[in-house]
């Protein structure tokens, strides 16, 4: 027994550690935020328009749940900004104690925008309707396919440039299909909630639309962290590298890595010993007090030994 035991603990380790570096690790991260996806006067968006579920931020939460799995994005919540905005405002107002509230300003601003437009968004039926037919039922062999297509708008959240890219997802089912050929007593339509529409061939296509907005936006977000490499000098042997690489290729020597840290004005990643903020421009390092002298954390606003307001 203690035999058997080991040997699954072994199991289970080895099973966590593939689980563990099977995900790719990025060393920066694409700040992004998802719409609300719509949908246009095209083949089947018209059962979109008439669903009792919430088409549009159901894809869309299924989006940034897909694009947080990946490791390579920071998502950030855009649907439900009113809600944050409303609590900071609650925080601010002093009815909330100060060591538990929201504080107005740390809300991190994104680099991309993703808006969904849906264009096709279709179901249908193929093959023999009542092959054969029994004491009032009926089977027959049918296939399902249901197909979501459309556009991914990619907005830059400073530029306001915008790049698009289209997606497809496709899903089958063959099989028989019980039916009545008289009226059954009581029949009526079922409801579904948005996790029975997964199940569904029509939701099956939607993920794999997912899927491929994901693998086409991981390609176009590469490109965006490539062009804003960091490289630095292996500490051993010279070799240029990215920031974040753990080994350097040529020597194999580890390559120290640097934590970022946060400015305290405008929550920026800055890094560690930098003295302004690449992106407000004040002063986070080498603070002191006008009148006495004395050396102020960054983001203080009084001095903590004579209690001059900090400039």
């Amino acid at each position: 027994m203690k035999c058997v035991e080991k040997s699954l603990v072994v199991v289970l380790a080895l099973l966590f550690a593939v689980v563990s570096f099977s995900s790719p690790v990025y060393a920066g991260k694409v700040r992004v935020a998802v719409s609300k996806f719509t949908a246009k006067d095209a083949p089947g968006t018209d059962y979109w328009r008439k669903s009792e579920l919430s088409m549009g931020t159901g894809m869309a939460d299924m989006l940034e749940s897909a694009l947080t799995e990946t490791g390579q994005f920071s998502v950030m919540s855009r649907m439900d900004v009113k809600d944050i905005i409303a609590e900071q405002d609650l925080g601010a107002s002093g009815r909330v104690s100060k060591k538990t509230r929201a504080k107005i300003g740390k809300i991190k601003g994104v680099q991309i925008i993703l808006n969904g437009v849906i264009t096709v968004f279709e179901y249908s039926q193929k093959g023999m309707g009542g092959g054969l037919s029994f004491g009032g039922y009926s089977i027959g062999a049918k296939t399902k396919t249901a197909i979501v297509e459309g556009i991914i708008k990619i907005v830059n959240a400073e530029t306001s440039e915008m790049q698009t890219l289209r997606f497809r997802g496709e899903a089958k089912r063959r099989g028989l299909k019980l039916g009545a050929a008289i009226p059954l007593p009581g029949a009526k339509s079922l409801g579904v909630s948005f996790g029975g529409f997964k199940k569904t061939p029509m939701g099956e296509a939607t993920q794999k639309a997912i899927d491929d907005i994901v693998l086409k936006i991981q390609t176009h977000c590469q490109n965006l962290l490539d062009a804003g490499t960091v490289m630095i000098a292996c500490p051993k042997c010279g070799t240029q590298v990215k920031q974040g690489t753990k080994f350097c290729p040529s020597c194999g020597a580890t390559i120290p890595q640097a934590v970022l840290e946060e400015c305290p004005y405008c929550g920026a990643e800055v890094s560690p010993g930098a003295v302004f903020c690449p992106e407000c421009g004040k002063k986070i390092q080498g603070i002191t007090c006008s009148k006495c002298g004395v050396s102020l954390k960054p983001g203080a606003k009084f001095c903590s030994k004579c209690g001059t307001k900090v400039q």
